[in-house]
């Protein structure tokens, strides 16, 4: 199945020409950091071009990240592609990742991981972009192909794909009617545009609840509304958050006098030896002096 990818570099493009000679597009929507000034500049238009004329369409981003969080980071480029993503209905979503090699295979890895699994678990179908050299000595191709990431390789000048991959692309210097000059062409193995899409992965009760807590679902009937559509169980959300914003139980010391024993000491405050002697880490239960500290609530 032929296909291409394309950015502002090819210009303006003919797509009820283009859309006999290919299956699908990959479309780069931006590289960098989550501003508006680092958007492709013709990404709404190519996607128009596509919905118009039938042509399944995927995103792709270049990353410059340098760090997980913060500015330069990956962070802020997942923060780019949702912005964009969440207003479109793409096929799949990928990272481009082959510029900063000297900050390692494991950090590099980490990267790509970052970024596909938040995708991954908002239902998207993901995957990382890279050639060759970058997929030998720069990205752990086997942690990325075990995750289920789909692999775009480039490799160009062959006859067949040096590693297994989903899509090969297999020159820059393609010629495709409705085009001017070259553009990127791609050869998808597996059908991944048609594939089942992939469920969103829920989150944990305690993490739910931290969010509600924190405002991201709302208040009242609307925060009932948002976390049953999303599949949660309200009640049981909202029981978690009311545990967690619950007063925490007062904890009370007393100071053992003459004559005082744990017996005594547990009658007075409502609790149990046992429970005084776990709370003050006491070996022997019969041992207590006068003066000691302990916790009673």
């Amino acid at each position: 199945m032929k296909g291409i990818d394309i950015s502002y570099y090819q210009g303006n493009i003919d797509f009820v020409k283009v859309k006999n000679q290919i299956k699908f597009a990959i479309i780069r929507i931006g590289l960098g950091d989550n501003v508006a000034s680092q958007d492709d500049v013709k990404y709404k238009e190519y996607i128009n071009g596509c919905v118009k004329n039938g042509i399944p369409y995927a995103f792709y981003l270049i990353s410059y990240a340098k760090r997980l969080t913060g500015s330069e980071s990956v962070d802020s480029e997942i923060a780019h592609m949702d912005r964009i993503a969440k207003q479109y209905k793409p096929f799949a979503i990928f990272y481009d990742l082959e510029i900063y090699e000297k900050l390692g295979k494991q950090t590099l890895t980490a990267f790509a991981c970052r970024f596909c699994d938040y995708f991954k678990n908002k239902g998207y179908k993901t995957g990382v972009y890279a050639n060759l050299n970058w997929y030998r000595n720069y990205l752990d191709y086997n942690t990325l192909k075990n995750k289920g990431y789909i692999i775009w390789l480039a490799h160009y000048g062959v006859d067949k794909a040096g590693l297994p991959c989903d899509i090969w692309q297999y020159t820059d210097k393609g010629r495709i009617d409705g085009i001017n000059g070259n553009v990127d062409m791609n050869y998808m193995y597996n059908n991944i545009i048609n594939a089942t899409p992939i469920q969103p992965i829920k989150k944990s009760v305690d993490e739910i609840a931290r969010e509600v807590i924190n405002g991201k679902w709302g208040n009242g009937e609307d925060r009932k509304k948002r976390l049953t559509q999303a599949g949660y169980n309200y009640k049981e959300i909202q029981n978690r958050v009311n545990q967690i914003l619950a007063p925490k139980p007062k904890i009370e010391y007393y100071i053992v006098k003459s004559g005082d024993n744990l017996s005594k000491i547990a009658k007075k405050y409502g609790t149990t030896v046992n429970q005084l002697v776990k709370w003050n880490n006491i070996k022997n239960p019969n041992l207590i002096y006068v003066g000691q500290k302990l916790r009673v609530r």
